[in-house]
């Protein structure tokens, strides 16, 4: 909806739904325990954004979403998780040829009865034209990301793995940094190169537990 020449904003509202029965793979259609998968999941999200022309040289972001998760499944059991986010981002154009860009994003996540982990991210960002054709960019930020359902409760077995679950996870938080090189060339061609670097704290990664040898889901302390 555009309700001026400065505001314009945007709602999006979906739902989503999987289910699936396999009663078994073999050839008689017997009924083996081992061969069942059931699953009936729905996801259901809200979604506004609003952008504000403050002046010709700033434009504004800003929004919030919130997302409901419900899953019935033989590997997960019955689990639930809701999230929300606010953010807003400030982009400013300093000259014709540098632009800043500054932003936040607030993180809540629930996964079934589980303590409620939230988190703020900002970022920074900069942009500049070096020469005709020729841009440099970089930014800053921070990252979170909470384990998923399947990550925190799976339970499941194929092809001689067998994983456990593991509902003490952490979320995952990450710092991250990177810079940026584009060059317009000749013939409708663009070079752009990229190098980045992620600092990781509480990364989820599957590992195999010495004491049974089953699969499970763990935090690495740091990573990069």
């Amino acid at each position: 909806q555009t309700h001026s020449g400065k505001f314009a904003s945007s709602v999006r509202l979906s739902t989503y739904r999987t289910a699936f029965d396999t009663r078994s793979d073999t050839s008689d259609f017997s009924l083996r325990p081992a061969d069942m998968v059931q699953s009936t999941a729905w996801q259901t999200a809200v979604e506004y954004q609003g952008t504000v022309a403050a002046s010709s040289a700033q434009l504004i972001t800003f929004g919030a979403d919130v997302s409901y998760a419900w899953v019935d499944a033989r590997i997960y059991g019955h689990r639930t998780g809701t999230s929300g986010a606010v953010y807003a981002q400030d982009e400013i154009t300093i000259s014709n040829s540098l632009r800043l860009s500054a932003g936040a994003r607030f993180d809540v996540t629930t996964i079934d009865t589980l303590e409620t982990d939230m988190q703020v991210n900002p970022r920074l960002g900069v942009t500049w034209q070096a020469y005709e054709g020729a841009t440099l960019r970089g930014s800053y930020g921070w990252g979170f990301r909470s384990p998923s359902i399947a990550e925190r409760f799976a339970t499941a077995g194929a092809g001689g793995l067998i994983t456990k679950p593991n509902p003490g996870l952490k979320s995952e938080r990450s710092t991250s940094y990177e810079f940026g090189f584009k060059q317009q060339l000749p013939w409708r061609t663009t070079l752009d190169a990229a190098v980045f670097w992620n600092d990781y704290e509480n990364l989820v990664e599957p590992t195999i537990d010495p004491v049974d040898g089953r699969i499970v889901f763990r935090n690495i302390t740091a990573a990069r």
